[in-house]
Order: C-alpha cells, then sequence, then structure tokens
C-alpha cells in the first residue's frame, strides 16, 4: 500500500543570538509499506537522515533537524481498492483549515497572508 508521510523538520541558526524566531520545513513523501506502522518506521527513517545538515536562511547559518512525523496518510487511488500505484487523481494528501470569513478564504487563494485554523482530524 502507497502512504504520505508529513516529515516535521527545524531551521535553528547555529549562532543562538541571531534569531528568536523557530522555523520549521514540512516535507512530504512518498512511502511503500504493508501497514501504517511500517510506513512511520520507514519515514522516521527517511526524516533522520537529514540531521544536522547546514543551510543558510536568510543569510543565517541554520542547522536543519529532523523533528518528526506530523501524519501518515494512506493514498486514496481511483481504482478504490488502492492495489494500484499512485497516478492521475489519486488523493496523497490534505488539510483542512477554518477561516473566519469568505473574503479570508478569497485572499487564502490569492496567496496572501491570511489567519486560519489548522485542523487535523486525526488530533
Amino acid at each position: 500500500m502507497w502512504y504520505a508521510a508529513n516529515l516535521i523538520f527545524s531551521f535553528e541558526a547555529v549562532d543562538k543570538s541571531a534569531t528568536s524566531d523557530i522555523v520549521l520545513e514540512e516535507n512530504i513523501i512518498l512511502l511503500c509499506a504493508n501497514s501504517e506502522n511500517e510506513a512511520n518506521d520507514k519515514a522516521i527513517l527517511f526524516g533522520s537522515r537529514s540531521n544536522a545538515k547546514i543551510s543558510y536562511l536568510d543569510p543565517v547559518e541554520t542547522r536543519i533537524s529532523f523533528v518528526g512525523v506530523r501524519k501518515i496518510i494512506a493514498i486514496s487511488n481511483l481504482d478504490l481498492d488502492n492495489k494500484l500505484p499512485p497516478g492521475d487523481g489519486s488523493e496523497i494528501t490534505y488539510e483542512i483549515l477554518r477561516f473566519k470569513s469568505k473574503e479570508d478564504v478569497d485572499s487564502y487563494l490569492d496567496g496572501k497572508n491570511i489567519a486560519a485554523q489548522f485542523w487535523d482530524a486525526e488530533h
């Protein structure tokens, strides 16, 4: 079965006095596994391989660290029994957001920064 795993990484300034912001990146990877538990184990393995890399974020030297797996989602294919690998039309992942108004939704669709409540049905 195919799964999408949401991996969370933190970007921390090497010089701790450089910034106080917490910056996270969420990467979504594709996994083939026999169960959700196996997919989670594979996700942790992939994420752990990315620990301690150095990059530059707005020119601050940062250390990238794997924080954890936010969620694992079984991919839904058009064939409904999910025996085929993901392809055109497969639902890979989803997010549910709650907005205060229709205007906020329109602004969000236009790519503007809008306050929204993130809601995850699993938590």
